[in-house]
């Protein structure tokens, strides 16, 4: 399961990802939609432990990413393009 609450990610002061939150379970398919320079590859980014998040928090398959990382993208795979 991937739960993302409030995420939040500002460069330079401009903020890309404003308190975006949702959750996808096992088997479940996801999709973000949104115009170009709408956050859509920050968030996923964020998701996959790339970049850190400003604020917020994500969980995949119930481990922090903030407070486990390695343990958090062992249950992750993530294929950009």
């Amino acid at each position: 399961m991937l739960d993302v609450q409030n995420l939040r990610k500002r460069y330079d002061g401009q903020l890309a990802v404003r308190g975006v939150s949702f959750a996808a379970a096992p088997g479940e398919v996801l999709g973000l939609v949104g115009r170009n320079g709408a956050g859509k590859t920050t968030t996923l980014r964020c998701c996959a432990g790339i970049l850190v998040p400003s604020a917020g928090r994500v969980r995949v398959a119930g481990v922090d990413l903030a407070a486990d990382p390695v343990g958090a993208k062992r249950q992750l795979a993530f294929v950009p393009d």
